[in-house]
């Protein structure tokens, strides 16, 4: 997984960036349904809403 801070690849898993400490997000909710997705969708895979960074 790559840092959204720094771009370090990370091992999958881990919780934070071996590089820079930043907190690796490890899932995107969907603000309509509610449903978890993976980092860097651009679309609920649920309910297809479009997904907004936080």
């Amino acid at each position: 997984m790559n840092c959204q801070s720094c771009g370090r690849a990370n091992p999958e898993g881990v919780k934070f960036c071996g590089e820079c400490g930043t907190a690796l997000k490890t899932e995107v909710t969907c603000a309509g349904c509610g449903s978890p997705n993976p980092p860097g969708t651009k679309f609920c895979h649920e309910c297809g809403a479009a997904l907004t960074a936080s």
